[in-house]
């Protein structure tokens, strides 16, 4: 698979959670893999970043925050 299809992956996934009711305000999890991040030029990783680069740059996506895991299970436990 290349970047794009990765890419638009990605993208389906994340509309698809918040198009539901609870998605709106529920965390989304993005599981990586170490191998991703330690290739060079590996399409996920690269698919990964153009997706994170998409929600910070556009003001119609402000309400999404990156954050690690022990912070998103500290806000289910108290949102």
């Amino acid at each position: 698979a290349n970047v794009d299809q990765f890419y638009n992956l990605l993208i389906y996934n994340y509309k698809r959670h918040i198009s539901s009711s609870i998605g709106r305000r529920s965390p989304w999890i993005i599981e990586l893999d170490f191998a991703w991040l330690s290739r060079p030029r590996d399409p996920r990783l690269e698919a990964l970043l153009r997706f994170i680069r998409l929600i910070v740059n556009n003001p119609k996506y402000r309400h999404v925050y990156f954050v690690s895991i022990d912070k998103a299970l500290e806000w289910m436990k108290y949102p």
